[in-house]
């Protein structure tokens, strides 16, 4: 835990920094694959560049999505509760606008891959994957903290 106020400004700065390098990342390469479409894309051809179709690419910026939320996800909470004692970073606010930015984007590609119905089953699918890699390992740590 920081204690000194020195070091939890420092502490604040490396959550920051490394918040805000996860952002960009996240940012750049579904703006990167946005313009690879819209720049490669016509309508009278499935493929955009060789064999790569934008469903291909719609799905590979899911999972890109997808992974990143789950790393700034842990990325909060590893600084939230082993820097700050489960105070001043990564809360309810936090968690809410990474979700919903990641939500927003995700179902952006799942519209430009699938018809509706298969994008609200995989959106759901991804919700219940998302909250089984979070609570899974809350859980347990939960219950080893019990034990010690």
């Amino acid at each position: 835990m920081l204690i000194d106020e020195k070091d939890k400004l420092q502490g604040l700065g490396t959550y920051i920094d490394g918040k805000m390098k996860r952002y960009n990342l996240l940012f750049a390469v579904n703006g990167g694959a946005f313009a690879l479409a819209q720049l490669l894309y016509d309508p009278n051809t499935k493929e955009i560049l060789g064999k790569l179709t934008l469903k291909h690419l719609a799905i590979g910026a899911v999972a890109f999505t997808f992974l990143m939320w789950f790393d700034i996800w842990l990325w909060g909470e590893n600084m939230r509760r082993g820097y700050f004692d489960g105070k001043e970073v990564f809360q309810w606010r936090g968690k809410a606008i990474l979700s919903l930015l990641a939500s927003l984007l995700i179902i952006g590609w799942l519209l430009v891959a699938f018809e509706i119905k298969w994008v609200v089953i995989l959106f759901t699918s991804l919700v219940i994957a998302g909250w089984l890699l979070l609570y899974l390992p809350y859980k347990k740590h939960q219950a080893l903290k019990k034990v010690s």
